[in-house]
């Protein structure tokens, strides 16, 4: 029975059955591809700053700084495992050149950095820790993007040249969030030019246990310390990484959602479709082709009921059996009312039982 409804409905309903299995295989796809996207983002990210070994607390910093305090608050504190202090060199965007063009219209507060020394890596597109040589500048990796350069460009920076030698990643500060954009050179190179700009400090920890965090950041502000600038905690980083792409991901989760609605909307027009069509096959069966044939129409309509049942999370045997109690209960009502009268359902006419039915049901007040 069930071959046969199937290969009929797929004759009598090609259309409707290709658009339901099209909106079900989309939604498929979107979901599976989402949700696998979603695991290579997580292991990028991870692999990222694993690599970069970015640092667990941050706090940026603009103005004088005092050095020997702040290396004895990281050796007092257990849960420090290593602590640095970097230099960015705040650039105008009026004095950052890239293959002859200006980096003046640019939203990014673009600046020059070394090499971290213990932690806080900028690495190369292969995920390897960047080694600059005098002359060289290496650029963030959204310039590459954008197509502001290309590898071998001449850049002029600050008004000292430069040759654009390779990509940043930068597991701080890659992120589209990011409004700051560090590009590697020299020591020999900053040191030339660390007189020329803004230097802004980024004061770095390596905790034994990330779950100190909260602890270490308590104990900073509480310190006094140098803080005229943002505080970034680790999670934050993360999330930072994860946001562009994943915006992606979230979209397609949603894309994916909204065609598996669809898809379960088609299913249940093509089910209440199939149903209309058996009654109108039982009502031609009833019209006088035989019992056996009546029979096996009334049989498909029910299966046709159980399937709709069934795609609504339905228990059809369970509410058949709930149908059939509130009957005998709404009929034991109007046959008390006939028995109080001295009567019977045999004895009252087609009118007076249909009026007395409709009080039963009122008075038992369980709907249907």
């Amino acid at each position: 029975m069930f071959h046969r409804i199937i290969r009929n409905d797929l004759r009598k309903s090609r259309l409707s059955s290709l658009a339901t299995l099209l909106f079900v295989a989309a939604a498929a796809l979107l979901v599976s591809l989402a949700g696998t996207m979603a695991v290579e983002l997580s292991g990028a990210v991870a692999a990222l700053m694993e690599a970069a070994a970015t640092p667990h607390l941050l706090q940026m910093h603009s103005g004088p700084i005092d050095l020997p305090r702040l290396e004895a608050f990281a050796a007092a504190r257990p849960e420090v495992e290593r602590f640095q202090v970097l230099e960015f060199l705040n650039v105008d965007g009026a004095d950052f050149e890239l293959g002859g063009k200006s980096l003046s219209g640019s939203v990014q507060d673009n600046g020059l950095s070394v090499q971290g020394r213990d932690f806080d890596f900028l690495l190369d597109l292969a995920g390897k820790p960047i080694t600059a040589r005098p002359g060289e500048l290496h650029v963030p990796l959204c310039y590459l993007k954008d197509g502001s350069a290309r590898l071998g460009d001449r850049a002029r920076v600050l008004g000292r040249e430069f040759r654009v030698a390779g990509w940043v990643r930068d597991s701080q500060m890659n992120s589209a969030l990011s409004s700051s954009k560090r590009f590697i050179v020299h020591e020999t190179d900053y040191a030339a030019l660390r007189g020329l700009g803004s230097v802004e400090y980024l004061v770095e920890f390596r905790l034994r246990d990330r779950e100190r965090l909260g602890d270490l950041e308590t104990a900073y502000v509480a310190a006094g310390l140098e803080a005229n600038g943002p505080r970034v905690g680790y999670p934050l980083f993360k999330l930072m990484n994860a946001v562009s792409d994943g915006l992606m991901i979230a979209v397609l989760f949603l894309v994916g959602g909204l065609v598996t609605a669809v898809a379960l909307l088609c299913i249940r027009l093509t089910l209440l479709a199939k149903i209309e069509e058996e009654v109108e096959e039982f009502k031609q069966a009833a019209g006088g082709e035989g019992r056996e044939r009546m029979e096996e129409e009334f049989g498909d309509l029910l299966l046709a009921l159980v399937n709709l049942a069934r795609h609504l999370g339905i228990h059809a045997e369970g509410a058949l059996q709930v149908a059939n109690e509130r009957f005998s209960r709404r009929f034991r009502i109007l046959e008390a009312e006939l028995h109080a009268r001295g009567s019977d359902p045999s004895r009252e006419d087609p009118e007076t039982l249909d009026r007395m039915w409709r009080e039963a049901k009122r008075r038992d007040g369980a709907g249907g």
